[in-house]
């Protein structure tokens, strides 16, 4: 996608991020934050993927995703929401595993209780010449 250009999709939203991410990040040593920044990003990237969305963005801590349209838009927000579940059950995974090491769980939040119910219907690019992002300006609640 170029700047100043824009794409119509229908899609479900899907956003996330790591609880208490700033307190983990402050005392915790970078490679580990890192370690565990990437096992959340892998469960919840996994979670989308196999639901049929797609990761558009990490943003930090947190991931946004979208889950095309190409039926009913609740189908779309279905999916979203089983993604959230399998995320879910992958994360309490990971914090069993990590607690099992000695290391603290990491907690994702999940926006989709609206974000689930909404659909994109537009995408456009913003951002510096040299590096264009894409983001959604316009949603309804379904």
């Amino acid at each position: 996608m170029r700047r100043d250009t824009g794409e119509t999709i229908r899609a479900a939203l899907l956003s996330a991020d790591l609880r208490d991410f700033t307190a983990l990040s402050e005392a915790t040593e970078p490679a580990a934050v890192i370690t565990a920044l990437g096992a959340g990003f892998d469960r919840v990237a996994g979670a989308v993927h196999a639901f049929g969305g797609e990761v558009l963005k990490f943003i930090g801590d947190g991931v946004l995703a979208i889950f095309p349209v190409t039926g009913a838009p609740a189908r779309a927000c279905g999916a979203a929401l089983r993604a959230v579940v399998a995320a879910r059950a992958g994360m309490a995974h990971l914090d069993a595993v990590r607690q099992a090491q000695g290391t603290s769980g990491i907690y994702t939040a999940f926006s989709t209780p609206s974000a689930a119910r909404s659909v994109a219907t537009a995408f456009a690019s913003e951002g510096a010449r040299a590096r264009a992002d894409a983001i959604a300006l316009r949603w309804r609640r379904l």
